[in-house]
C-alpha cells in the first residue's frame, strides 16, 4: 500500500522535476558567456536531454497518451543526445591534452 503510493507519486514528481531543470539549463545556457564554453555546451546537452525525457515522464504518469511511433521517435532523440555527449566529451578531451 505505501509502496503503490510512493511509486504513484514519484512517477508524478518526475515531470514537475525535469520541467523545473528544464527551465534551470535553459537559463544558464542564456547566460554563457559564448556558445563555445562548457556551460553553454552542458547546458544545451541537458535540454536536449531533458526534452528527450520529459514525452516518457509524461507517458509513464499517463498525463499524455503517444502511439509507439511517437515513443520512438523520442528514443532516437535520447539516443541522439548520448552520441552528442560523447561527442562533446571526447572533443573537450582531446583539445585539452592537444594543448601540452
Amino acid at each position: 500500500m505505501v509502496l503503490n503510493l510512493l511509486v504513484d507519486l514519484s512517477r508524478n514528481l518526475v515531470p514537475i522535476g525535469l520541467v523545473i531543470a528544464l527551465i534551470l539549463f535553459t537559463r544558464l545556457a542564456v547566460k554563457a558567456k559564448s556558445l563555445r564554453s562548457l556551460q553553454a555546451e552542458l547546458s544545451i546537452f541537458a535540454i536536449i536531454w531533458i526534452a528527450a525525457e520529459l514525452p516518457r515522464a509524461l507517458l509513464l504518469s499517463g498525463m499524455i497518451q503517444a502511439s509507439p511511433e511517437t515513443v520512438l521517435i523520442g528514443l532516437l532523440i535520447h539516443t541522439l543526445s548520448m552520441v552528442a555527449f560523447g561527442i562533446l566529451i571526447v572533443h573537450r578531451f582531446v583539445k585539452l591534452t592537444s594543448k601540452r
